[in-house]
């Protein structure tokens, strides 16, 4: 990948082909490469799929660099380490600040209609959200 300058996370297996080829694909949100690389020859294929902003844009709700159901694959890009660990930051303050907004509206008596508008247009928020995205 140093060699192709090929930046991304590997997806899948790396395969070797009879004839001698490597064969695997790189992924990063926005490009897939699928690389058949023949280290005897000192050639190497590469087919690039590119995807519109739509499509970058669901890549990074989805993108980690590995699966859950192949314990054997390792992040190997340093933009996923960085990605994966902004979100569960940004996940985690989410709850907290939700949690602690509950825990004030309840200790506040004064504001509880205000807050039950809040929190009813909340989940109307919620529930379109979800409509858009089944």
């Amino acid at each position: 990948m140093m060699q192709l300058r090929i930046r991304g996370e590997i997806s899948g297996e790396i395969t070797h082909t009879e004839s001698g080829e490597i064969v695997f694909r790189v992924v990063r949100p926005g490009d897939v490469s699928d690389i058949k690389a023949d280290l005897d020859k000192g050639l190497a294929k590469i087919s690039h799929i590119y995807v519109n902003n739509w499509g970058a844009l669901n890549m990074l709700h989805s993108f980690t660099g590995v699966r859950r159901t192949d314990p054997t694959l390792h992040q190997n890009w340093w933009a996923t380490g960085m990605w994966r660990f902004s979100m569960d930051a940004l996940s985690a303050g989410l709850v907290f600040m939700v949690l602690s907004g509950i825990f004030i509206w309840i200790r506040r008596a004064q504001q509880r209609r205000s807050g039950m508008l809040a929190l009813a247009l909340g989940i109307l928020a919620l529930a379109g959200f979800l409509s858009i995205g089944a």
